[in-house]
């Protein structure tokens, strides 16, 4: 159970739907477990970048490339058939988002976890505590916007780059 101090600061942190996600702080401190985050299967990384996890999305990210690297090596060695490469890839997202939305409110509750913590550590004065983690929390409104653009032009250099060498 959370001291009034904690779920303060927690509180802080969080800024928005504070009563969600004190339930899963709550519940995650009880079973190791948060419940399944539907806005997390439907934007994924965008979702992410709502909430300032940005290692996470390079996580996230790498994983991704991983699987569709590997995707496109079975298809180049006849182990997929091209005409299914597509329909492997969809379904390698479909279980990326799904296992996203499965641990995202983890994922997210153990970086509050992790960011008040190292905060208390470096701050000496009570008033400044509350001020540096609602400052570090919080969501960023205008980051899942420009991930959005910065995917667009990714994947628009990627097509002129397999133009070029194609």
């Amino acid at each position: 159970m959370l001291s009034d101090k904690e779920r303060q600061l927690y509180q802080a942190y969080f800024k928005t739907e504070i009563p969600y996600y004190t339930k899963q702080l709550e519940k995650y401190d009880e079973t190791g477990r948060c419940s399944f985050n539907f806005y997390a299967l439907l934007f994924g990384m965008l979702w992410m970048a709502y909430r300032k996890m940005y290692r996470e999305i390079a996580f996230y990210f790498l994983i991704f490339l991983c699987a569709e690297f590997l995707q496109k090596m079975a298809t180049q060695f006849a182990l997929i058939p091209a005409d299914r490469s597509e329909m492997i890839s969809l379904i390698v997202s479909l279980i990326l988002g799904i296992v996203l939305g499965m641990y995202a409110n983890q994922l997210y509750i153990a970086k509050c976890k992790r960011e008040i913590l190292g905060l208390i550590d470096l701050t000496d004065r009570e008033e400044h505590l509350t001020n540096a983690v609602a400052a570090k929390g919080g969501i960023q409104p205008w980051a899942p916007v420009l991930l959005f653009f910065i995917i667009i032009v990714v994947q628009y250099l990627l097509v002129i780059a397999a133009a070029t060498t194609g």
